[in-house]
């Protein structure tokens, strides 16, 4: 089980060997001074179209395609859309940052409604402990995504929570990383990659 604090159990993340070439790009790290957030930057090992289990997200490749199915309404949703931004958070009921993200993440669906997907990852969660929280949270416009088995979060590279993935309309990830996702940062990430309505 993940580690409450935030970090997360690096053998339930990476199940299979690494090989060198993706060592080498998750070590692709530099620190933000201004957020404090840890960011990947530059590009690792191309993304190969394929098996979600052998893909891994990186700046500037193609974003790993998947589909999860929608807490709520038990429907399979697909991701990244063709045409469309997204901006994935990746949660968990444990943790109580994320439980702050949901919260900004209901704020702001309205402005880009149309625009951009904004979704939930939820992390090994059981369906009954989503519910429970996103009910008792009152977000009923966000998108919270089951990823039972964890394969993608651990295809977009996350090791500690929350952490955000942002996916440009061309389906190729313009950033990936760990932060806070107040109202004014996520209008901020998302306004690089569509223009707000309104």
């Amino acid at each position: 089980m993940p580690h409450r604090h935030g970090s997360m159990n690096e053998s339930k993340l990476w199940r299979r060997p690494v090989s060198r070439r993706t060592a080498v790009g998750a070590g692709l790290v530099a620190a933000s001074t201004v957020t404090g957030a840890w960011w990947w930057r530059g590009s690792a090992s191309p993304t190969t179209m394929g098996p979600l289990e052998n893909q891994r997200a990186a700046v500037g490749e193609r974003a790993p395609r998947f589909v999860l199915e929608e807490v709520r309404t038990g429907r399979s949703v697909s991701l990244p859309a063709h045409g469309m931004p997204a901006l994935l958070s990746f949660s968990a009921t444990w943790c109580l940052t994320c439980v702050a993200e949901l919260r900004n993440l209901q704020i702001v669906q309205g402005t880009f409604r149309g625009k951009a997907t904004i979704a939930v990852v939820d992390f090994q969660q059981t369906r009954d402990s989503v519910l429970n929280l996103i009910d008792r949270l009152n977000v009923p416009d966000v998108t919270v995504l089951l990823d039972s088995d964890g394969s993608v979060t651990r295809a977009y590279r996350v090791n500690s929570l929350p952490a955000m993935a942002l996916i440009d309309n061309a389906g190729v990830v313009q950033e990936l990383g760990n932060v806070f996702l107040s109202p004014e940062v996520i209008v901020e990430r998302l306004g690089r990659v569509v223009r707000p309505q309104g």
